[in-house]
């Protein structure tokens, strides 16, 4: 009796030693549940960006910061979910952390994930680097990847966003038909699923692929929609991207005055941003609805 108890205990014991093996080598995918590590704060602030409560650029950046600061250095699971999370905000014109981003996760299959929605995240992040850094071709065969997968998994939360980031390339390329069709796509399932911000997100880039293809009309249909969103919520950075667009389709349109109303706003915000180029550049086109106004 004992011998075969002695069996049996070793015979689990090489099982879950080459199941611990499998894990390390990436022949079985980590997933939540296997993260032990107990951490309600960070936890609480996590739920409040998973279901689209925070708001407000500056406000995001704090509580991304102070996200970090509750994670620790061996809470690997957060740590790859706060990647997701800090990814999107690399600045555009930043070659260096675009590039270096692009670069970390250019063998994201083999690599080895808590949940599976983080490699299909991280992947979207990866093409929007890859766009600003001019691999169209690329970027494009990730976010067509990043759908696919997204649509296994029958996560309408991530399709949503696989459609953005292909509307946003489309946009990217001057694509806007093409634009259209992915941002309408994003827009409807976001907006469905109660998301109401990364709706009226969405809406930014819907209106601009129709400002872009001369179809002020519906552009203005939609930036009313954001500017009223934005304004309720007190987003004052936002509410100039929107105002800026209405800006230059009034100068089109000959509403000089209506023009220089909105640029006048812009100008105040971008004052208060401490962006000095951006004042000016505000600054230069304010001029053209002044200059046809004689004044």
């Amino acid at each position: 009796m004992q011998k075969r108890t002695y069996c049996y205990d070793e015979y689990s014991y090489l099982i879950r030693t080459f199941l611990f093996v499998l894990v390390l080598i990436g022949q079985i995918p980590l997933n939540a549940s296997a993260n032990t590590i107990q951490n309600l704060a960070a936890d609480e602030l996590f739920s409040q960006f998973d279901s689209d409560q925070l708001t407000g650029s500056l406000y995001v950046g704090e509580k991304l910061l102070e996200l970090k600061a509750l994670i620790a250095t061996d809470d690997v699971a957060r740590l790859q979910k706060l990647k997701t999370l800090t990814c999107p905000r690399i600045p555009s014109n930043d070659i260096d952390k675009l590039q270096a981003f692009a670069d970390e996760y250019s063998d994201i299959e083999q690599q080895t994930f808590y949940a599976p929605s983080t490699p299909i995240l991280l992947s979207l992040c990866r093409s929007r680097a890859l766009m600003y850094l001019g691999e169209l071709q690329q970027a494009n065969h990730i976010n067509q990847q990043a759908l696919s997968d997204a649509q296994t998994l029958k996560d309408a939360k991530l399709i949503a966003d696989a459609y953005f980031a292909i509307g946003q390339l489309s946009l990217f390329e001057n694509q806007f038909l093409s634009a259209i069709d992915s941002m309408s796509l994003s827009f409807e399932l976001y907006q469905t699923l109660g998301y109401l911000n990364a709706a009226n997100i969405n809406i930014i880039s819907l209106a601009s692929a129709y400002r872009r293809l001369g179809d002020n009309k519906k552009a203005i249909y939609y930036y009313r929609i954001v500017e009223k969103y934005f304004t309720e919520n007190n987003q004052p950075n936002l509410l100039a991207i929107i105002e800026q667009s209405m800006a230059y389709i009034k100068l089109d349109n000959g509403e000089y005055q209506e023009s220089l109303d909105y640029f006048e706003k812009i100008y105040a915000v971008a004052l208060k941003g401490n962006r000095p180029v951006y004042v000016a550049e505000m600054a230069v086109d304010m001029s053209a609805p002044l200059i046809k106004l004689n004044r």
